[in-house]
């Protein structure tokens, strides 16, 4: 009899046949009504249903170890989730900290320090890293110095020995250079700069300079192959004054109340902002002056695809804030695919100018409209190919001089 059960003799249900057909008392009650023979001739019958029966306990009710595998999966799952999003913040946070506060030293320094007001970097005011520097005349040399978050109330002086220096902070909302500059010489009182630069090859990055004296400049820019990048400047009244050759501003914001660009240099200006703050609708305003001292060099403004606002918006019927004005009698500014509100006007010259001065504009927009009725004395270039000699691969020898980490737009081939 067992061997015809084979496999599932080891079963308690069949051992227990077993042991009835031997004579052996069953461990399990049976009903006593119930034939031997009856179960006996039940084995196959109860063999496959106790086989039935255990494949369908595995799909009954979960036991301990199916519910013990769904929360170790879940967990598993939430795991892999919390570790995914994690890492995509921290590449989001650390792209935008790269993008926005470029606080590393730059691949081109040869020599980096580093300024904070916590006492935990080399020094802890600007012009003490400044001194520090070695005097060079090599644009192989270049100095680093990174300044950490906080307002400096500093005079900065770049001297002429001192060249090739980055003066790099972690952004132009959280690196403020400020002072309450300005200069009395008996009973005049001469503007001031919070930065004075004289030494060639200087770059300011992720900084705001600001003078918070009425008669005081943010930055006087005595050199050359300079370059602001993402600088904010700021002033009560005049707030750059350039006396230079090459100059380039690339993605800064300038407040003042007029003459915010002054002087004479080379100077090229991009993707820049201006801000006008007037006190009265009458006051009549500038952005730039330029004022050439001889006509040997023509030194040139040119602006690309910056901004003019006037703060606040007055409603005027008549414009008092200029584009430009007092040029002297060398004047020479281009003007490339730039905007203007409403309320700006265009030069303000006092008369016909001399036959001397060149005013030069491409594709600008005033209030986001063309600008029309354009003086006789402007000359409105034609065609990109006419542009192009303006822009700053026709106007500069960039390659040269202009760090690769800047992002500046060459304009037209």
């Amino acid at each position: 009899m067992a061997s015809d059960i084979g496999s599932t003799s080891q079963h308690p249900l069949f051992v227990d046949i077993e042991m009835v057909e031997m004579g052996t008392p069953p461990r399990h009650s049976f009903d006593t009504h119930a034939s031997i023979e009856t179960v006996g001739t039940s084995v196959e019958t109860v063999g496959t249903s106790a086989v039935t029966h255990e494949t369908d306990f595995s799909f009954g009710a979960p036991n301990y170890w199916t519910w013990r595998r769904i929360l170790m999966a879940i967990a598993l799952v939430g795991l892999i989730a919390v570790v995914a999003i994690t890492a995509i913040l921290f590449l989001v946070l650390r792209q935008d900290h790269l993008k926005t506060h470029k606080l590393h030293p730059h691949p081109e320094c040869q020599l980096s320090l580093t300024v904070s007001q916590d006492g935990k970097s080399n020094f802890t005011t600007i012009s003490d890293a400044l001194d520090a520097c070695p005097s060079s005349n090599s644009s192989s040399f270049k100095i680093c110095i990174l300044v950490r978050a906080g307002e400096y109330n500093e005079k900065l002086n770049i001297a002429d020995e001192k060249m090739y220096v980055m003066l790099i902070g972690e952004g132009a909302e959280k690196t403020i250079i400020t002072s309450n500059s300005s200069l009395v010489v008996g009973t005049s009182i001469l503007p001031s700069a919070t930065l004075t630069i004289l030494g060639e090859g200087f770059i300011a990055q992720d900084l705001t300079i600001e003078n918070k004296n009425e008669y005081g400049l943010a930055v006087e820019n005595f050199g050359d192959k300079t370059v602001f990048f993402q600088c904010t400047l700021k002033a009560f009244n005049a707030t750059l004054h350039m006396e230079g050759i090459r100059q380039f501003y690339q993605s800064c914001t300038f407040h003042g109340k007029t003459s915010l660009v002054s002087g004479f240099a080379d100077s090229f200006f991009q993707r820049c902002e201006f801000f006008s703050m007037k006190s009265y609708p009458q006051d009549r305003t500038f952005f730039f002056t330029q004022t050439p001292p001889r006509p040997s060099h023509y030194y040139i403004f040119i602006f690309h695809i910056c901004s003019f606002h006037v703060v606040p918006k007055f409603n005027n019927t008549f414009r008092t804030t200029y584009l430009g004005g007092d040029f002297g009698d060398f004047g020479n500014v281009v003007v490339l695919q730039s905007s203007l509100d409403s309320s700006i006007g265009g030069y303000y010259l006092g008369g016909p100018p001399p036959n001397t001065c060149l005013y030069k504009i491409y594709e600008n927009t005033r209030n986001g409209e063309p600008i029309k009725n354009i003086p006789s004395y402007i000359l409105s270039l034609p065609s990109v190919e006419s542009a192009a000699e303006f822009s700053l691969r026709g106007f500069m020898d960039v390659n040269n001089w202009i760090p690769p980490g800047i992002d500046y737009d060459l304009g037209s081939d």
